[in-house]
């Protein structure tokens, strides 16, 4: 190997370093650029985070008895349209004189 050779030999090997160097750099500063900080898990987040998830259980809760109510009262309503109605005594058309009021 002559002495011009070993030069450009040495040279290249030297700028393959240093583009391999320089792309690690880059590569870095894109990765710092683009990438997301983690989470830090904060003790007061996470005891607002339980209490919301409380309020939303009792308010599941209570939709949930609501709507029951709703049905029971619905099928109550109907078993009543589906009976005979009655006429009271009180409201037959020859007692018309006296009214009767709850007190």
């Amino acid at each position: 190997m002559t002495d011009d050779t070993f030069r450009i030999a040495i040279s290249i090997v030297a700028s393959t370093f240093a583009f391999v160097s320089v792309l690690r750099v880059f590569r870095g500063a894109i990765e710092a650029k683009y990438s997301r900080p983690q989470p830090v898990a904060d003790q007061a987040l996470l005891d607002r985070l339980e209490r919301i998830e409380i309020a939303v259980e009792s308010t599941a809760v209570e939709v949930e008895r609501i709507s029951e109510s709703h049905r029971f009262m619905a099928k109550l309503l109907s078993e009543r349209a589906a009976a005979p109605i009655s006429v009271p005594a009180a409201a037959a058309p020859g007692n018309q004189g006296r009214v009767i009021t709850p007190h």
